[in-house]
């Protein structure tokens, strides 16, 4: 069983995110709006493969355009999980 960390949790990304791997971190949880963007959440996909984490892109209630970059980011992860892009429905 493992855990996933948020964006709340960046603070330790690269300095602690080897010590959380070995004790069972599995995921990243990426909201691109909460982090800064594209370029970024780029960047920590990358990283977060480089490590053997899971990148998960989840959404912070964007629409239109902002949702369709999503996608594109979750395509990008290449992971063969799902990934949180349906916040609005209910």
């Amino acid at each position: 069983m493992g855990f996933a960390l948020d964006e709340i949790s960046f603070n330790v990304w690269l300095d602690g995110l080897k010590k959380l791997r070995q004790a069972g971190l599995k995921a990243i949880i990426i909201k691109p709006a909460m982090i800064g963007g594209i370029s970024k959440s780029i960047d920590y996909i990358k990283t977060a493969r480089k490590l053997g984490v899971t990148p998960v892109i989840s959404s912070s209630y964007e629409a239109g355009p902002g949702f369709v970059y999503e996608m594109k980011l979750a395509c990008y992860a290449g992971t063969r999980t799902s990934h949180g892009l349906d916040t609005l429905k209910q």
